[in-house]
């Protein structure tokens, strides 16, 4: 009797040791390529399964088995796989653990970024991004990420200095243009600030700086969701991770979705979503998706080596602008001088670029030229109409504000020259005259969409007409275009 329980026990303890100490069943998928060719991701895979497997920790499951169950299932190994997909294509292949990654271009070189997903539950469990100067260093970074994989430990210099990311936070999309809820695009993304300060591992831009890109690459509001215009602002703002996202209200029911999106390589490299109510419990919706979006991101964007960090200056304390403005005039001589001269419509046209933004105050070169014909007045015995044609070149300062600054005031200061001609009709004669002028004018400007704004002002003009001053007072009203 007591040997069959010494028999049972040693059998059961060969099982459970062998449990205990089996290597986990691993298997590599291709790596996604961006920016790079196929064979450079397929090349880093394979350097990633040859350093797993020298480290003893796994036994790799071969290639063949892989492409098995891909045919089975018409996938290409070098296709994208989500998480949930990755473990299910892992399971199917009888992998306990599975692999997979990126391989993306940079300005400064190549980043590899690899996950290590169980099976059993399609949670990432460990993650690491290496960025090399180019692919004959496969080897080196195949070798960090298994040794970060294996013992959580990166196998770089001591004395290597990693820089923080720097992350730029656009205003969410309101898909559904709810107005009672358009608070919520800049609300979401400040909700995020704190989270992501807290980690230590990342610099934030201001709001501001991605609104100016998003300006200038004349990209709308509506469209900072899309990944493609996301990282062209995000590169624009010198940033290196940009995160946007949308929200969409039905009812009172409110879906938030996030993304992290790497600026050079466009690859979204974290992606998170929330669901709740739009009642009190909403902030606290909003709060969760900051924590959950900034732990992913602290876990998949880790701080980089110094030497790999290429950025422009720091943006200067001049934004460049320019725009093009065409007005219809009600002009009216105000002088004495002018009083043989009744009111007339005119046109005006000009061409602003904005060189100085300091303090709030825009300062703008504005290039103008109009065009007024006056008939003679009524109680005029005269048969006379004057046309003046002027051109006058000097400065407008402005100032935003109201929502999204969409209303602007502005104050011209614009010297010039008026070239004139009187039709004299009881003279039966032109008289031309080019004279001094000096144009004032107070504007204001209400954005109507993204790159085109109504404009209406009031300007005072003074023209030196034969060394007489004629004065005369203008209101306009027209559209301008911001390039």
């Amino acid at each position: 009797m007591y040997k069959i329980k010494k028999n049972l026990f040693l059998f059961m303890l060969t099982i459970v040791s062998g449990s205990l100490f089996a290597k986990p069943r691993l298997a590599v998928f291709d790596l996604s390529v961006s920016g790079v060719e196929e064979s450079v991701g397929q090349a880093a895979s394979a350097q990633i399964t040859e350093a797993l497997l020298e480290t003893g920790h796994y036994v790799i499951l071969e290639r063949g088995d892989l492409e098995k169950v891909l045919s089975e299932q018409q996938l290409a190994q070098s296709g994208i796989l989500s998480e949930d997909k990755a473990a299910e294509l892992g399971k199917m292949a009888g992998a306990e653990i599975v692999v997979t990654g990126s391989v993306s271009k940079l300005e400064s070189g190549i980043q590899i970024s690899a996950r290590l997903i169980k099976v059993q539950t399609g949670e990432v469990e460990k993650s690491a991004a290496v960025i090399i100067e180019s692919d004959s260093q496969l080897r080196e970074a195949a070798d960090e990420i298994a040794a970060k994989f294996t013992k959580g430990s990166s196998s770089r210099k001591a004395d290597e200095k990693l820089v923080n990311r720097n992350v730029l936070i656009l205003s969410f999309v309101n898909l559904k243009k709810n107005e009672n809820f358009d608070y919520l695009r800049e609300s979401i993304g400040e909700a995020l600030i704190g989270p992501l300060k807290e980690t230590g591992s990342f610099e934030l831009i201001g709001f501001d700086e991605g609104k100016s890109a998003a300006k200038k690459l004349k990209i709308s509001q509506n469209n900072l969701h899309s990944e493609t215009n996301a990282a062209k602002i995000g590169e624009t703002a010198q940033a290196d991770v940009v995160v946007c996202g949308s929200f969409i209200v039905i009812g009172d029911a409110m879906q938030i979705t996030a993304k992290a999106i790497e600026t050079k390589s466009g690859r979204v490299s974290v992606s998170k979503s929330v669901q709740g109510k739009t009642d009190s419990s909403m902030f606290s919706s909003i709060d969760e998706l900051g924590q959950s979006m900034s732990a992913a991101m602290e876990k998949e964007l880790p701080p980089i080596p110094q030497k790999f960090i290429i950025r422009q200056a720091k943006k200067k304390w001049y934004e460049e602008t320019l725009s093009f403005g065409l007005y219809a005039n009600l002009s009216m001589p105000v002088s004495k001088s002018g009083e043989a001269f009744a009111s007339a419509f005119a046109f005006q046209g000009d061409l602003e670029y904005i060189f100085l933004n300091f303090g709030g105050i825009n300062s703008a070169f504005a290039v103008e030229g109009g065009f007024s014909k006056y008939p003679k007045a009524e109680n005029r015995f005269e048969e006379n109409t004057l046309t003046v044609f002027y051109a006058a070149g000097g400065l407008n300062f402005s100032y935003a504000m109201g929502f999204h600054n969409a209303i602007s005031v502005h104050l011209k200061l614009l010297p010039g020259l008026a070239f004139s001609t009187l039709d004299s009709y009881l003279y039966d004669k032109q008289i031309e005259s080019r004279d001094i002028m000096l144009s004032a004018a107070f504007e204001s400007r209400y954005r109507i969409i993204d790159f085109v704004s109504a404009a209406v002002s009031g300007s005072y003009h003074l023209v030196l007409y034969k060394g007489t001053p004629l004065t005369e007072g203008v209101f306009s009203g027209g559209l301008r275009y911001n390039f």
